[in-house]
């Protein structure tokens, strides 16, 4: 790695000397993971005196160690590579004496990393202990996943707190690490201190149209004063530079560009730095209004307008005493808009926010006891849970949260996971040494470790349930949001606090009554018990307060005794009538035969030492909801429950396709055809009925097939495609990386000829000799052996294999890695023919209204004679025929359509025919259209009117109008005004004309267009072209032939448009008399060809 660093005058050889100076984490597979560390400092390090330490927190989880090294010395200045072995690999095959260290890391782009030396910090990479990123840490196009990335200039020490933006301390190198030359700059230590330039800003930034944006160099290392010089490829008045400081204009054109500066010391120094940058069109933005809402407050970000798919987040803050309740986006159009949590996409439309707040019932998981012990911070602190509810919490399924606020600063958040019985605690502890601060304490092994339990007294934990302090509800509060404990009454430094026994609900609002705050050591602390003291006698259910049985069906509520000395004696009552209940000990049955209500079972529990407790809950007894099932096509439908279920149940949907179909969609609705949420095959039953209903679709894909892709693709999502253990590579290709992968592809008909490529990756895992199947199959089931491909057939660079004749009874191919060696291979641009000769096409086959279609069809392995084609509707009636490839057509309304094109021999016999289905869009009324109205029929030599217009649209820029006449020439006398969109021409031939006018913006970028027919009536046959014959002297003369006159004439050179086509121009120096027509060739404009136009005279 190559770069610029500069270093602190004194720098010191302990925290911050160890430097990450390069990263990667592949693009695709495991491999290669790893990491550069560069000893900044001026002494060398000897691993086997002071070992070295990478320690990995996964999904930003609290760190823990990774990787150790006791042997081996770095010198000062240069670098080491740990990582696995294919980089180490790489770096050896340098020959510069790098030292490595092989490590299989597994970390993923949301797994921080940190490098100790002899247990003190050097350098942190991430956020640790802070919670889960999503996939990665990124900025400015810079991430943590799927990328090379190197420090930048002018960094030469460690972060030791660590970033949530990659891009403040490097740069990408590459964004596919597994392709060839992905890991260039592994091994190369960074350059010697210099004086040097950075920018502030990153390769590839962009900025809106209209809105003005600056670059600001730094120079450093230098002799004092900088001077600075910019040089860019903007337009003068697109830009200004004084100074340091770089500025685009808001008027600056859309397009690429750069800017270089070049900064000069006061010794004449010089250094140089370059940034890339756009100027793009910027989005629509679009309103948001939110309902005024009741017993809360409500805002979103951004405020009031976003751009079309850009990410919105609502902020929604209940009055004390409420919560959230339901978070609803609605579009102008009326229709929903998905809702993440508390992040939407943004529409192209307005929307409507409305956020409704419910009345605050307390969690029975409250926060019970906060510890940070004066004797022992580090293994001591601890956060203690306590289920005060008769139910168990699953904290996984409810998305509980704890989360820490620094001095009324930053957040960290903690998925909990687990389950909480009732009466019991759940302990997070800050570290794996817990255990040795407390021996002695029931949760000794606490539930959960994490780096976020470093509470010091100031800072609050805050309990979420369904999701995180960003998108979570607020349950229960230690301490006050936005506010550094310190001083307050809430501080509990070098101390405990404990939760009052009497509290049973969550309090979002810190109450100080609640709490008992005093100071404490190791000793004072009782984390796993709550209340403080012996535990006492309690009863507990396995159903939760408020379920529901569906009539008909019974169910049972089983107790269980807690804390007390057993045998226990169980005692029920109840508000059910005893004829619709039966009890046995520690079982309440509820009778199929209950009738519709509410009701509630109580029982009391007695101990062998005569210890009483007591547990009530209430249940209902409801009517089961219809689930209909649409009648499916090819395939079969049920559920489970079978036909009906009740309000909350969670429904299974069992679709099975008949052979050779796949499950396509699954929709279910309820009783006011509102849509239904589903999770897989699941859904939780509303209030009302529901409709299922399953597609299936054909899954086999149909020859001729062809697989070409330059971009991520998995092929297994293609009809007739399946794979085992298959992945995919970013050009495209499918990725075989293991023996026993497989990919597979069923299709339809008497196979041609098979042809793909294959590229090898370099790996070095395996065991020689490599084998690689290309096999095929009438069934599926017995396969039969096309080639068998070994190392020496493949190599780095793409290699084509086939032809290969495929049996005429297969239907099946399979590409199957028997034994993987020296190779990872890519599988692309896969051709398998039809047998027999085959048409294939190109062109569009869904258009908008308005637009036209444009079809050109190919014989493959015949030779056409002749061409015919039926055009159908949805119906099946055909409404046009023809005997023309290409096939253009414009249609007239929305709609499906069939085109059936037939290439023929020589006896006008079908040598293969293909059918496509064509499919034209009606235009939504709500986006821009371009409209033509007036005489859009006319006749010869009679002036046509018409208006253009733009509608549901600012006015465009400007227009872009085509007429073409009956033979497809170009029109080019007409009249036009923009301002009011008059159009008007004179006819001179019998047939359609076709006029394109198109609106574009400011950036030329089309807004809507539109195709319309004029058809055209009289004017007879065209005339017959006169004989044109030289006289000296006197210039070129022809005669009219009878009841023809001159229209026109047009005239060109030379030249030619960048389609090849010759430039056209009026032409006026001529002279008609009588019948007689005199072109001047001795003065006048210049000209090689001279085209005149005729019209029929009355």
């Amino acid at each position: 790695m190559a770069g610029l660093v500069c270093m602190a005058a004194g720098a010191t050889m302990t925290m911050g000397q160890l430097v990450i100076s390069q990263y990667v984490e592949t693009d695709s597979g495991t491999a290669p993971k790893g990491i550069e560390i560069w000893n900044a400092g001026a002494a060398a390090i000897d691993f086997s005196v002071t070992g070295l330490d990478v320690l990995k927190g996964a999904n930003g989880a609290a760190l823990s160690s990774d990787f150790t090294l006791n042997t081996g010395t770095l010198a000062a200045g240069a670098v080491m590579v740990v990582g696995t072995s294919d980089m180490v690999a790489y770096v050896n095959g340098l020959g510069t004496g790098v030292l490595t260290a092989e490590k299989g890391f597994t970390f993923n782009g949301d797994d921080a990393l940190q490098v100790q030396l002899g247990g003190v910090v050097q350098d942190t990479f991430g956020d640790p202990g802070t919670g889960d990123p999503g996939d990665s840490w990124s900025g400015n196009g810079v991430s943590t996943a799927n990328q090379n990335i190197q420090i930048l200039d002018g960094i030469s020490t460690g972060d030791t707190d660590g970033w949530t933006d990659p891009s403040t301390r490097f740069e990408t190198v590459s964004e596919t690490p597994s392709a060839p030359g992905g890991l260039a700059g592994f091994g190369v230590a960074p350059g010697p201190v210099g004086f040097g330039v950075s920018l502030d800003k990153q390769n590839g930034f962009t900025v809106d149209q209209g809105t003005s944006d600056t670059i600001t160099a730094t120079a450093q290392n230098g002799t004092e004063p900088y001077a600075y010089q910019w040089a860019t490829d903007m337009a003068v008045g697109d830009y200004t530079a004084s100074g340091d400081t770089f500025t685009i204009a808001a008027a600056a054109a859309v397009g690429d560009y750069y800017a270089t500066v070049t900064a000069t010391d006061g010794a004449s120094e010089t250094a140089e730095k370059t940034v890339t940058f756009s100027v793009v069109v910027p989005p629509t933005y679009y309103d948001i209004t939110i309902t005024p809402p009741v017993n809360g407050s409500v805002t979103t970000t951004p405020e009031s307008q976003a751009a079309e798919t850009s990410t919105v987040t609502i902020n929604a803050s209940a009055t004390s005493g409420y919560a959230v309740g339901t978070i609803t986006v609605t579009a102008a159009d009326s229709s929903d808009v998905p809702v993440d949590g508390t992040t939407f996409t943004m529409p192209s439309q307005n929307v409507t926010v409305t956020v409704t707040f419910v009345e605050f019932t307390g969690s029975d998981l409250i926060i019970s006891e906060v510890a940070d012990p004066s004797d022992n911070w580090e293994q001591g602190r601890f956060v203690e849970l306590y289920n005060a509810g008769g139910s168990s919490i699953d904290l996984a399924a409810g998305t509980w949260t704890l989360a820490r606020q620094a001095n009324g600063g930053s957040w960290g958040s903690l998925a909990l996971t687990g389950t909480v019985a009732p009466g019991e605690t759940y302990v997070i502890a800050n570290t794996a040494d817990f255990g040795l601060a407390y021996p002695a304490a029931p949760a000794g092994t606490p539930h959960q470790i994490s780096g976020l339990i470093t509470g010091n007294g100031d800072d609050g934990y805050y309990l979420y349930s369904g999701g995180d302090n960003v998108s979570g509800t607020l349950e229960d509060a230690y301490g006050v949001i936005d506010e550094d404990g310190s001083g307050m009454a809430w501080e509990y430094t070098d101390s405990r606090a404990v939760r009052a026994t009497e509290v049973t609900a969550g309090n979002p609002v810190w109450t100080a009554g609640e709490w008992t705050i005093a100071s404490a050591g190791v000793a004072d602390m009782t984390p796993g018990v709550h209340p403080d003291g012996a535990a006492v006698l309690a009863v507990i259910f396995d159903k939760t307060d408020g379920f529901v049985v569906a009539e008909g069906a019974g169910d049972a509520i089983t107790a269980t005794a807690l804390h007390g000395t057993a045998p226990y004696a169980f005692v029920w009552s109840s508000s059910l009538d005893t004829a619709h209940y039966t009890t046995n000990a520690d079982v309440f049955t509820i009778l199929a035969t209950a009738p519709l209500g509410t009701y509630s079972a109580t029982v009391v529990v007695t101990d062998d030492a005569a210890g009483q407790a007591t547990n009530t809950l209430t249940f209902s007894v409801v009517e089961p909801l219809d689930i209909v099932i649409t009648p499916p096509s090819n395939g079969t439908v049920t559920t489970d429950p079978t036909d009906a279920a009740i309000q909350g149940a969670t429904v299974t949907i069992t679709a099975t396709p008949d052979p050779n179909y796949a499950v396509g969609t699954i929709t279910v609705v309820d009783a006011s055809l509102n849509p239904v949420a589903l999770n897989g095959f699941t859904f939780t039953m509303p209030d009302s009925a529901v409709t299922v209903t399953v597609t299936f679709v054909l899954d086999i894909a149909t020859l001729p097939i062809a697989e070409n892709y330059t971009e991520t693709m998995d092929w297994q999502t293609l009809p007739g495609w399946s794979g085992v253990s298959m992945s995919t590579y970013s050009d495209g290709a499918m990725s075989f990386n293991a023996s026993g992968d497989q990919l597979t592809v069923h299709f339809d008909g008497e196979p041609g000829q098979l042809t793909f490529d294959l590229k090898g990756n370099a790996s070095t895992a395996g065991t020689a000799p490599m084998q690689y199947d290309v096999e095929e199959s009438a069934d599926g089931e017995t396969w039969t052996t096309v080639d068998s491909i070994d190392d020496a057939e493949v190599s780095a660079t793409v290699a084509s294999f086939g032809p290969y004749v495929l049996q005429s009874a297969s239907r099946y191919v399979r590409w199957n890695y028997v034994n993987k060696f020296a190779f990872n291979l890519a599988l692309n641009n896969v051709a398998i023919g039809p047998g027999g000769p085959f048409l294939t096409y190109t062109g569009g086959t869904t258009i908008q209204m308005g637009g036209a279609f444009a079809l050109v069809f190919t014989l493959n392995g015949g030779t056409a004679s002749g061409w015919e084609y039926t055009l159908e509707s949805a119906e099946r009636v055909e409404i046009d025929s023809g005997s023309v490839n290409p096939f253009t057509w414009t249609p007239s309304s929305a709609g499906t359509y069939y085109l059936t094109m037939s290439a023929l021999d020589e006896m006008s016999d079908p040598i293969a025919t293909r059918e496509v289905t064509l499919t034209v869009t009606p235009v939504d009324p709500g986006d821009p259209q371009v409209t033509i109205t007036g005489d859009l029929s006319g006749s010869v030599d009679e002036a046509m009117n018409l208006v253009i217009a733009l509608i549901n649209s600012d006015p465009p820029a400007d227009w872009y109008l085509d007429l073409t006449d009956p033979d497809l020439a170009p029109v080019l006398i007409y009249d036009w005004n923009p301002a009011t969109g008059a159009f008007s021409f004179t006819p001179s031939k019998t047939g359609t004309y076709v006029l394109t006018a198109t609106a574009v913006d400011g950036s030329m970028t089309t807004i809507a267009s539109k195709a319309q027919d004029l058809i055209v009536s009289g004017g007879g046959e065209s005339p017959p072209i006169p004989a044109v014959t030289f006289v000296a002297g006197t210039g070129l003369q022809f005669d009219l032939s009878a009841g023809h006159a001159v229209s026109r004439m047009e005239a060109a050179g030379t030249t030619t448009d960048a389609e090849g086509e010759f430039i056209w121009s009026d032409f006026t120096d001529y002279t008609v008399n009588g019948s007689t027509v005199t072109i001047d060739s001795e003065a006048g404009a210049a000209a090689q060809m001279i085209r005149v136009y005729f019209t029929v005279t009355p």
